[in-house]
């Protein structure tokens, strides 16, 4: 079995939020060491439509507050839940004992967790530590994002009192909690176009969105789209998340659901078209994010060399493209649709 040291050494930079309003599980970036307690079979064989919560126990290490909870996990997502795309699903985590306010835990409703998804490539973990890693990334640039925190994982059996396989994932901010710490609230509003959102964020979200080569989402379907408003006076707030299709990433997946995402990963640009001097801003933003978002490659021990060296190539290419006349013309100008 493989064992992993995780050394968070990046020094992030964000913008000024109000720290009352982020849970203390998102407070610090610090990596978790968890124990799960669960039937497997019991879990991975309820993976339809309408999944069951099932009992489990969670033993958090080193952290303040109760060693260990009584929980409630059940399976969650769409393609990732399907066993023909991953042996092991992406969880919901629900509080079932009265501690839950004691622990690291207070506050959030229900977690959102990102695992593995195939147990039997250890690359896996370093896709999932990939797609943290463009979260933490988009924090450079807009307050509006979602929090996460990464955590080395152990699965216990409790069918057969076995130690399964330790894996890594992470948890996500819930969508209202990340609405309410933004003073916002989420909105269900499909069939929006991109150009009746705040304009200033999108030009960073689809600029993003180009430089990590994702093209699975899209604003009028809401597909890894999240609406948040502050009043009713003002337009609402894109907000992204989802973005294991991203090419930077890479992973081995087949094709992706989105109506409008290509096949295979390429850089295509999915933004509003705008004047070459409309997005001299955004371009600044991105270059004044550069060295940050590197180092935060750079910096991470739990990515592989050679994971490390194939994003900063893509990152370079993105740079390229975005500081060069030509190709922001022929690549982004042009390339619009919107």
């Amino acid at each position: 079995m493989r064992y992993f040291i995780f050394l968070y050494l990046t020094t992030l930079i964000h913008y000024t939020e109000a720290s009352d309003k982020v849970l203390p599980l998102y407070q610090e970036d610090g990596l978790l060491e968890i124990d799960l307690y669960f039937s497997f079979e019991s879990l991975t064989n309820d993976v339809g439509k309408e999944p069951s919560y099932h009992d489990a126990w969670i033993t958090l290490k080193e952290q303040e507050g109760p060693d260990s909870l009584k929980i409630k996990i059940k399976a969650r997502g769409s393609f990732r839940k399907n066993p023909d795309n991953c042996d092991f699903p992406p969880l919901f985590i629900q509080k079932d004992d009265d501690k839950w306010s004691e622990s690291l835990f207070a506050g959030d409703k229900k977690l959102k967790f990102v695992s593995h998804c195939r147990t039997a490539d250890e690359e896996f973990d370093q896709f999932v530590v990939q797609e943290y890693l463009v979260y933490k990334a988009y924090s450079m640039f807009s307050l509006y994002h979602f929090k996460v925190r990464l955590a080395k994982i152990t699965y216990h059996n409790t069918d057969n009192d076995s130690l399964i396989y330790e894996r890594t994932g992470f948890f996500i901010e819930d969508k209202d909690d990340m609405a309410y710490r933004n003073n916002c609230r989420v909105i269900e509003v499909e069939n929006l176009s991109a150009r009746q959102v705040n304009q200033k964020e999108f030009k960073k979200l689809s600029f993003f969105q180009y430089m990590i080569m994702n093209n699975d989402w899209a604003v009028s379907l809401l597909h890894n789209i999240i609406m948040v408003i502050e009043s009713p006076s003002l337009v609402p707030v894109a907000v992204p998340y989802d973005f294991d299709w991203a090419g930077i990433i890479n992973a081995p997946y087949d094709m992706p659901t989105a109506k409008n995402a290509p096949y295979l990963p390429e850089r295509n640009y999915k933004g509003v078209c705008y004047k070459g001097k409309e997005l001299k801003p955004v371009i600044q933003t991105f270059n004044d994010r550069r060295s940050d978002i590197y180092n935060l490659y750079y910096n991470c021990n739990y990515l592989t060399e050679e994971n490390k060296q194939r994003i900063i190539s893509t990152l370079d290419e993105f740079y390229v493209i975005i500081n060069t006349r030509k190709y922001l013309r022929k690549n982004i100008i042009k390339a619009c649709k919107f």
